[in-house]
């Protein structure tokens, strides 16, 4: 059984922040996933100890993307990489990253064999049958004490079973922005439970920041990408405005839509469909 990371990336050619804090052996294992006129300043960068730089195509074959070349667009189009290539597990990951490792009850910079244990420890739950695993945001990570739990929010560094994506014919480029929450909805929806990585941690610099989706995220569409989300899933999104103390990178106003989602119920309503199908 394979596993293989992919970094989607845009707007950052030699500033490749997840990349250099993966170690070596985890490295080995990942691609770059580019847009095509980003394609040969990646490859002049010469990384050789990555698994490849794959050059994101709106057409591939019979399967063909209408989007903008945005992020979901990406995360789809290498689900349908994975399922070529006979990749049974995915773990797809933001361009901007850095890990952190609970010690001591805190969150503290990871060394190369606390990331290798977080990603052994990802790809081990898929193997036992989990069919979406993820590594705890930053944010709220200091909320829960376990060292995981079952069935929650995942971002940013999310892993996925490929084969149980195309059983349901799953989707990650339902909406331009939002696209993880979305997929992770879709799966407890059908009473696949998710479990997220809290004795580790990931984070951003800053949010927006120049590059990846900041390229075409605007209040706007955060907007429309939250109201997609709740018409995608009306029993367990609700939108909501929030203020924040400062505008995000490249936002002009301290007023956001965002949304609250309730993971749970969400599980619990795919259970019970789950029970209700093999009853009948």
């Amino acid at each position: 059984m394979t596993i293989n990371f992919f970094i989607l990336t845009r707007g950052r050619v030699g500033r490749q922040i997840t990349l250099s804090n993966l170690p070596r052996s985890i490295r080995k294992k990942t691609y770059l996933v580019v847009e095509k006129d980003e394609y040969q300043e990646h490859r002049g960068e010469k990384m050789h100890d990555i698994a490849g730089i794959l050059k994101f195509k709106k057409q591939w074959g019979n399967f063909v993307l209408d989007g903008s070349g945005n992020f979901s667009d990406k995360k789809q189009w290498t689900t349908e990489y994975c399922l070529k290539k006979d990749i049974r597990y995915m773990v797809l990951l933001d361009d901007d990253l850095k890990f952190d490792a609970r010690k001591e009850g805190k969150l503290k910079p990871a060394k190369n064999k606390d990331v290798v244990k977080a990603f052994k420890q990802l790809h081990e739950w898929m193997k036992n049958g989990f069919a979406h695993v993820a590594m705890s945001p930053r944010e709220g990570n200091n909320w829960v004490e376990e060292d995981y739990i079952e069935v929650g929010r995942a971002m940013r560094v999310c892993g996925f079973d490929v084969k149980v994506l195309k059983k349901h014919n799953l989707k990650l480029n339902r909406t331009m922005l939002m696209g993880d929450f979305d997929i992770t909805l879709q799966l407890l929806e059908l009473g696949y439970p998710n479990r997220i990585l809290y004795s580790h941690a990931n984070g951003q610099r800053k949010s927006n920041d120049k590059g990846g989706c900041s390229l075409y995220r605007t209040p706007e569409r955060m907007t429309e990408a939250a109201n997609s989300l709740k018409k995608l899933h009306p029993k367990f999104v609700t939108v909501k405005q929030v203020k924040t103390s400062k505008p995000w990178a490249g936002f002009d106003t301290k007023i956001r839509t965002d949304v609250q989602v309730s993971w749970k119920k969400a599980y619990e309503y795919g259970v019970s469909k789950k029970k209700l199908s093999k009853f009948f």
